[in-house]
C-alpha cells in the first residue's frame, strides 16, 4: 500500500475528505466508497470474503429463519392441576 494522505485518497476515489476520515477513524462508509477505496489501495480482492456466502435453497433459508426465531418457553404444569375458570373475587 502506498503512503497517501487522506486528502490524496479522497481525490483518488472521488469522495470527500470527511468521508475518508470517517472510514479511517470509525469504520463507517457507504459500500460504494469502501469498494472505491479498496480498489485505489489495490486491496479489492480482500473484500471477496465478505460477500462469499454459501447458496441455499429457499426451503433451507426458511428453515434456518424458523430455527433462529425466539420462541416463548412453556411452563410445565403439574399433573392434576388445571387452570381455574372461576372468576376471582
Amino acid at each position: 500500500m502506498r503512503n497517501l494522505s487522506q486528502q490524496q485518497l479522497a481525490d483518488m476515489v472521488g469522495g470527500s475528505l470527511s468521508s475518508v476520515r470517517r472510514l479511517e477513524s470509525h469504520g463507517q462508509a457507504t459500500l460504494a466508497l469502501l469498494v472505491r477505496v479498496a480498489q485505489a489501495l489495490q486491496a479489492a480482492a480482500q473484500l471477496d470474503t465478505l460477500f462469499n456466502d454459501e447458496a441455499q435453497t429457499i426451503a433451507q433459508a426458511e428453515r434456518a429463519a424458523q430455527l433462529a426465531a425466539r420462541q416463548r418457553a412453556r411452563t410445565p404444569r403439574l399433573a392434576g392441576t388445571a387452570k381455574s375458570t372461576k372468576p376471582r373475587r
